[in-house]
């Protein structure tokens, strides 16, 4: 009985050993779950408290009840108080803007269902104040249903509201810096040194050159250089070269070089660029403004031209107001000596024969008349300049008007022995032209081949298409070719021509062709020099249906005084 006794002892102490030892193992491992548990604590503590720290929010979202934990910085973030949301994935929803819930979910399902390795969403939610935040959501997940669903899935939410308006401010920037260099008048361009291509060019250069975007970065420095006009081109290259050359930053240069368009034209462009040097392996660039300065250049050179026109006229005025200065003195000289002499006569009693008095007398007559036709030409010229000469256009037979006038004419170049012819075909033509306009411009140019021909003129008349052509022709001393342009001018006079018996004011001629003009016909010259001139005038058929422009009758007495007149004054220049 001792024995079973001592038994029973032995198995209860072992059996007290191995409770022992089973308390010591779970005594050690409930100290190491709770030294795990203050661990795990001290983590989230020290988690949440970087995360509090950085900015950001946690939430984290039961999938299958659509519980949803938002932390306190997630609703402070927000402008909310702890309470003042709930923990549903309900609340997430509302705070949504509208403009972003499509794109929040299709995201979101995308990562749910595989088909990308993260899940990450920008988006804007309603903060407390009524306006929307920008959110940067990042989340995982971290369980999985039995059947492979997504169980739970945490992240962090980042407020990101001021870069969001940063990038907004850079996109608006650059697209105002876009639109400053699409609508400039200037195209803006970047060219790398190193690969030889346009890594840059504005819109603009297309509308000024008419080359595509396209082609222009494809072409290499040489291609371009060969679209700079021959005259330009070799100052355009070595003021490059020089740029290029230069360590880091050159100065500004500018370069005005005419440039080949697309459309074959040429036209004037303001290159302006900079050098920069890249560092070690750094490329080199060449930045530029490119500006279409042809209208400038154009006016530049219009301006040129108007002042070297007005020096001209002021040169041709000076000459005329020396030629004129002699024009006015011989006639009034001679004028004044004839009333001199007449006082002397008076004076000392002498007695004045009729021949010596004829002779002075018409001396002085003819004189006046220069004084006359002078004073007419400069007055006429005024007019026409200042648009107050009024022509009286009739309907008048030019063939017959002309031939009256060689008629009257013909006699005062029998008494200088020239032989004055008319010839004409046609019998008579109806123009609608001024007469007295028509006189003066044959007197004029009559008038010049008397004075120039060695023995005859002849005035031949026909008929051009739509026009009639009236030439007189002389076979005098001629005009020298570079001088045949100039004879139309105001105060110009071929100097060579003028003798003492030949002079005029320069005016006669310029005053003619005004006059023709303004039956809209035109003048012009033919000369050979050695072998005389012939002056064609041309005039346009056109006759006048107007009550106002009848045909115009000549009084035979009257208008023959009128036009010796006429002739008087305008011959008054030739010596006898």
């Amino acid at each position: 009985m001792n024995r079973e006794r001592s038994i029973e002892i032995e198995k209860l102490k072992a059996n007290m050993k191995k409770l022992e030892q089973v308390n010591a193992i779970l005594e050690k491992e409930i100290a190491e779950d709770k030294r795990t548990m203050e661990e795990l604590k001290a983590n989230e503590e020290r988690l949440n408290f970087a995360l509090e720290g950085s900015g950001d929010g946690v939430w984290d979202w039961n999938a299958i009840t659509n519980e949803m934990i938002y932390s306190k910085g997630w609703k402070g973030m927000l402008g909310y108080e702890e309470n003042e949301i709930q923990n549903l994935f309900s609340e997430w929803d509302e705070l949504l803007h509208p403009e972003d819930k499509e794109s929040a979910y299709l995201k979101l399902n995308r990562y749910l269902k595989g088909v990308v390795p993260a899940y990450d969403s920008e988006y804007r939610l309603r903060a407390k104040d009524g306006f929307y935040k920008w959110i940067l959501s990042k989340g995982k997940i971290i369980s999985w249903t039995t059947d492979g669903k997504p169980l739970r899935v945490t992240g962090t939410h980042s407020d990101i509201n001021s870069r969001k308006l940063m990038e907004q401010e850079l996109r608006e920037a650059k697209e105002r810096f876009s639109n400053v260099l699409e609508y400039s008048q200037d195209a803006s361009y970047r060219r790398n040194v190193v690969t030889d291509k346009y890594d840059y060019m504005s819109p603009v250069f297309e509308r000024l050159t008419g080359y595509t975007l396209e082609e222009i970065l494809v072409m290499n420095e040489n291609t371009v250089f060969k679209k700079i006009h021959p005259d330009d081109s070799d100052d355009v290259i070595q003021r490059i070269k020089e740029a290029s050359a230069k360590n880091g930053a050159s100065e500004t240069i500018a370069i005005e070089y005419r440039f080949l368009c697309k459309n074959g034209e040429y036209r004037w462009f303001l290159d302006r660029f900079t050098s920069v040097k890249g560092k070690l392996l750094q490329p080199s660039f060449r930045y530029g403004v490119f500006q279409d300065i042809t209208f400038q250049k154009n006016v530049k050179e219009e301006l040129k031209k108007a002042k070297e026109i007005a020096e001209k006229a002021s040169i041709n005025k000076s000459e005329f107001i020396a030629n004129m200065s002699h024009e006015l003195r011989t006639p009034i000289n001679v004028t004044l000596a004839g009333v001199q002499l007449f006082e002397l006569y008076l004076k000392n009693g002498s007695y004045l024969n009729k021949e010596k008095t004829s002779k002075h007398l018409k001396a002085m007559k003819r004189n006046c008349m220069r004084l006359l036709r002078l004073v007419n030409n400069l007055i006429d010229s005024t007019k026409i300049d200042a648009g107050f000469y009024e022509p009286h256009f009739r309907n008048q037979d030019i063939v017959s008007l002309i031939n009256r006038i060689a008629l009257s004419v013909s006699d005062y170049a029998k008494q200088k022995d020239i032989n004055l012819l008319f010839h004409t075909d046609i019998e008579k033509m109806l123009i609608t032209c001024d007469v007295d306009m028509i006189e003066r411009i044959m007197l004029n140019i009559i008038s010049n081949a008397i004075k120039f021909t060695a023995d005859s003129v002849l005035i031949n008349i026909y008929k051009g298409v739509d026009r009639i052509v009236i030439s007189v022709k002389d076979n005098g001393i001629g005009i020298e070719k570079e001088n045949q342009n100039i004879i139309f001018e105001r105060y110009k006079q071929v100097s060579k021509l003028f003798t003492r018996e030949n002079e005029g004011s320069g005016i006669g001629l310029s005053l003619t062709k005004s006059l023709v003009e303004m039956h809209g016909g035109n003048i012009s010259v033919k000369s050979e020099y050695g072998k005389g001139c012939e002056f064609i005038i041309e005039l346009p058929v056109k006759y006048d249906t107007n009550e106002e422009c009848i045909i115009h009758n000549f009084n035979e007495t009257e208008d023959k005084d009128k036009f010796i007149e006429k002739m008087n004054v305008e011959f008054s220049d030739i010596y006898e």
